[in-house]
């Protein structure tokens, strides 16, 4: 019975083992539920929290493929901008040099017509100066007209009166002759 009695206090030592080994496993069980409990809050905290990430990050590629997209408008747009500086630079250009071609046409048109009007009033002076002259030089050929006209009518009487004088003069040597006949016949007669 000792045998059983030791067995039995052996079997009670063993129980009562057993037992704190049962509580330290129920407790250690229990803290194991506790950390599977704070384990599962704190995984359901980890999945929002990774759910949250996992959407923000969704969220950052999609801003940064509307960034990027933005980025290339933007680019094409600096580049067409950058073309059209370009093109009205070019063009500015362009028309900075017929401008200055503009001006110098136009310069050399205003001394083109100072010259041509310096030339106009040399012109006008040569044909002033010219004009007196004609002037002066028609005056001297009327007056020579008026001359040579006052010089044909005393002509023309000068032939009137050579004409009457040639005519008295035949009519006298008509008359010579008649009175030379008229006395040979009367000299013939007596």
């Amino acid at each position: 019975m000792k045998a059983l009695e030791e067995q039995l206090s052996m079997a009670m030592t063993l129980n009562q083992e057993k037992d704190a080994e049962v509580t330290e496993l129920q407790k250690q069980l229990k803290q194991q539920s506790q950390k599977e409990a704070a384990s599962g809050k704190s995984t359901k905290a980890l999945e929002a929290q990774v759910e949250r990430h996992r959407r923000a990050a969704e969220a950052a590629r999609a801003a940064l493929a509307a960034n990027e997209q933005q980025l290339k408008e933007l680019s094409k747009e600096a580049a067409k901008a950058d073309k059209d500086r370009h093109l009205v630079e070019q063009e500015s250009r362009t028309r900075n040099v017929r401008l200055q071609r503009a001006l110098e046409e136009v310069e050399r048109y205003k001394q083109l017509l100072q010259e041509v009007k310096s030339q106009g009033q040399e012109v006008r002076d040569v044909a002033r100066s010219d004009h007196s002259r004609a002037l002066a030089e028609l005056k001297r050929l009327e007056r020579q007209r008026g001359e040579l006209l006052a010089v044909l009518r005393k002509q023309a009487k000068l032939i009137d009166v050579l004409r009457r004088q040639r005519a008295h003069l035949e009519a006298a040597r008509l008359l010579a002759f008649t009175e030379d006949e008229f006395m040979r016949t009367l000299d013939t007669g007596a």
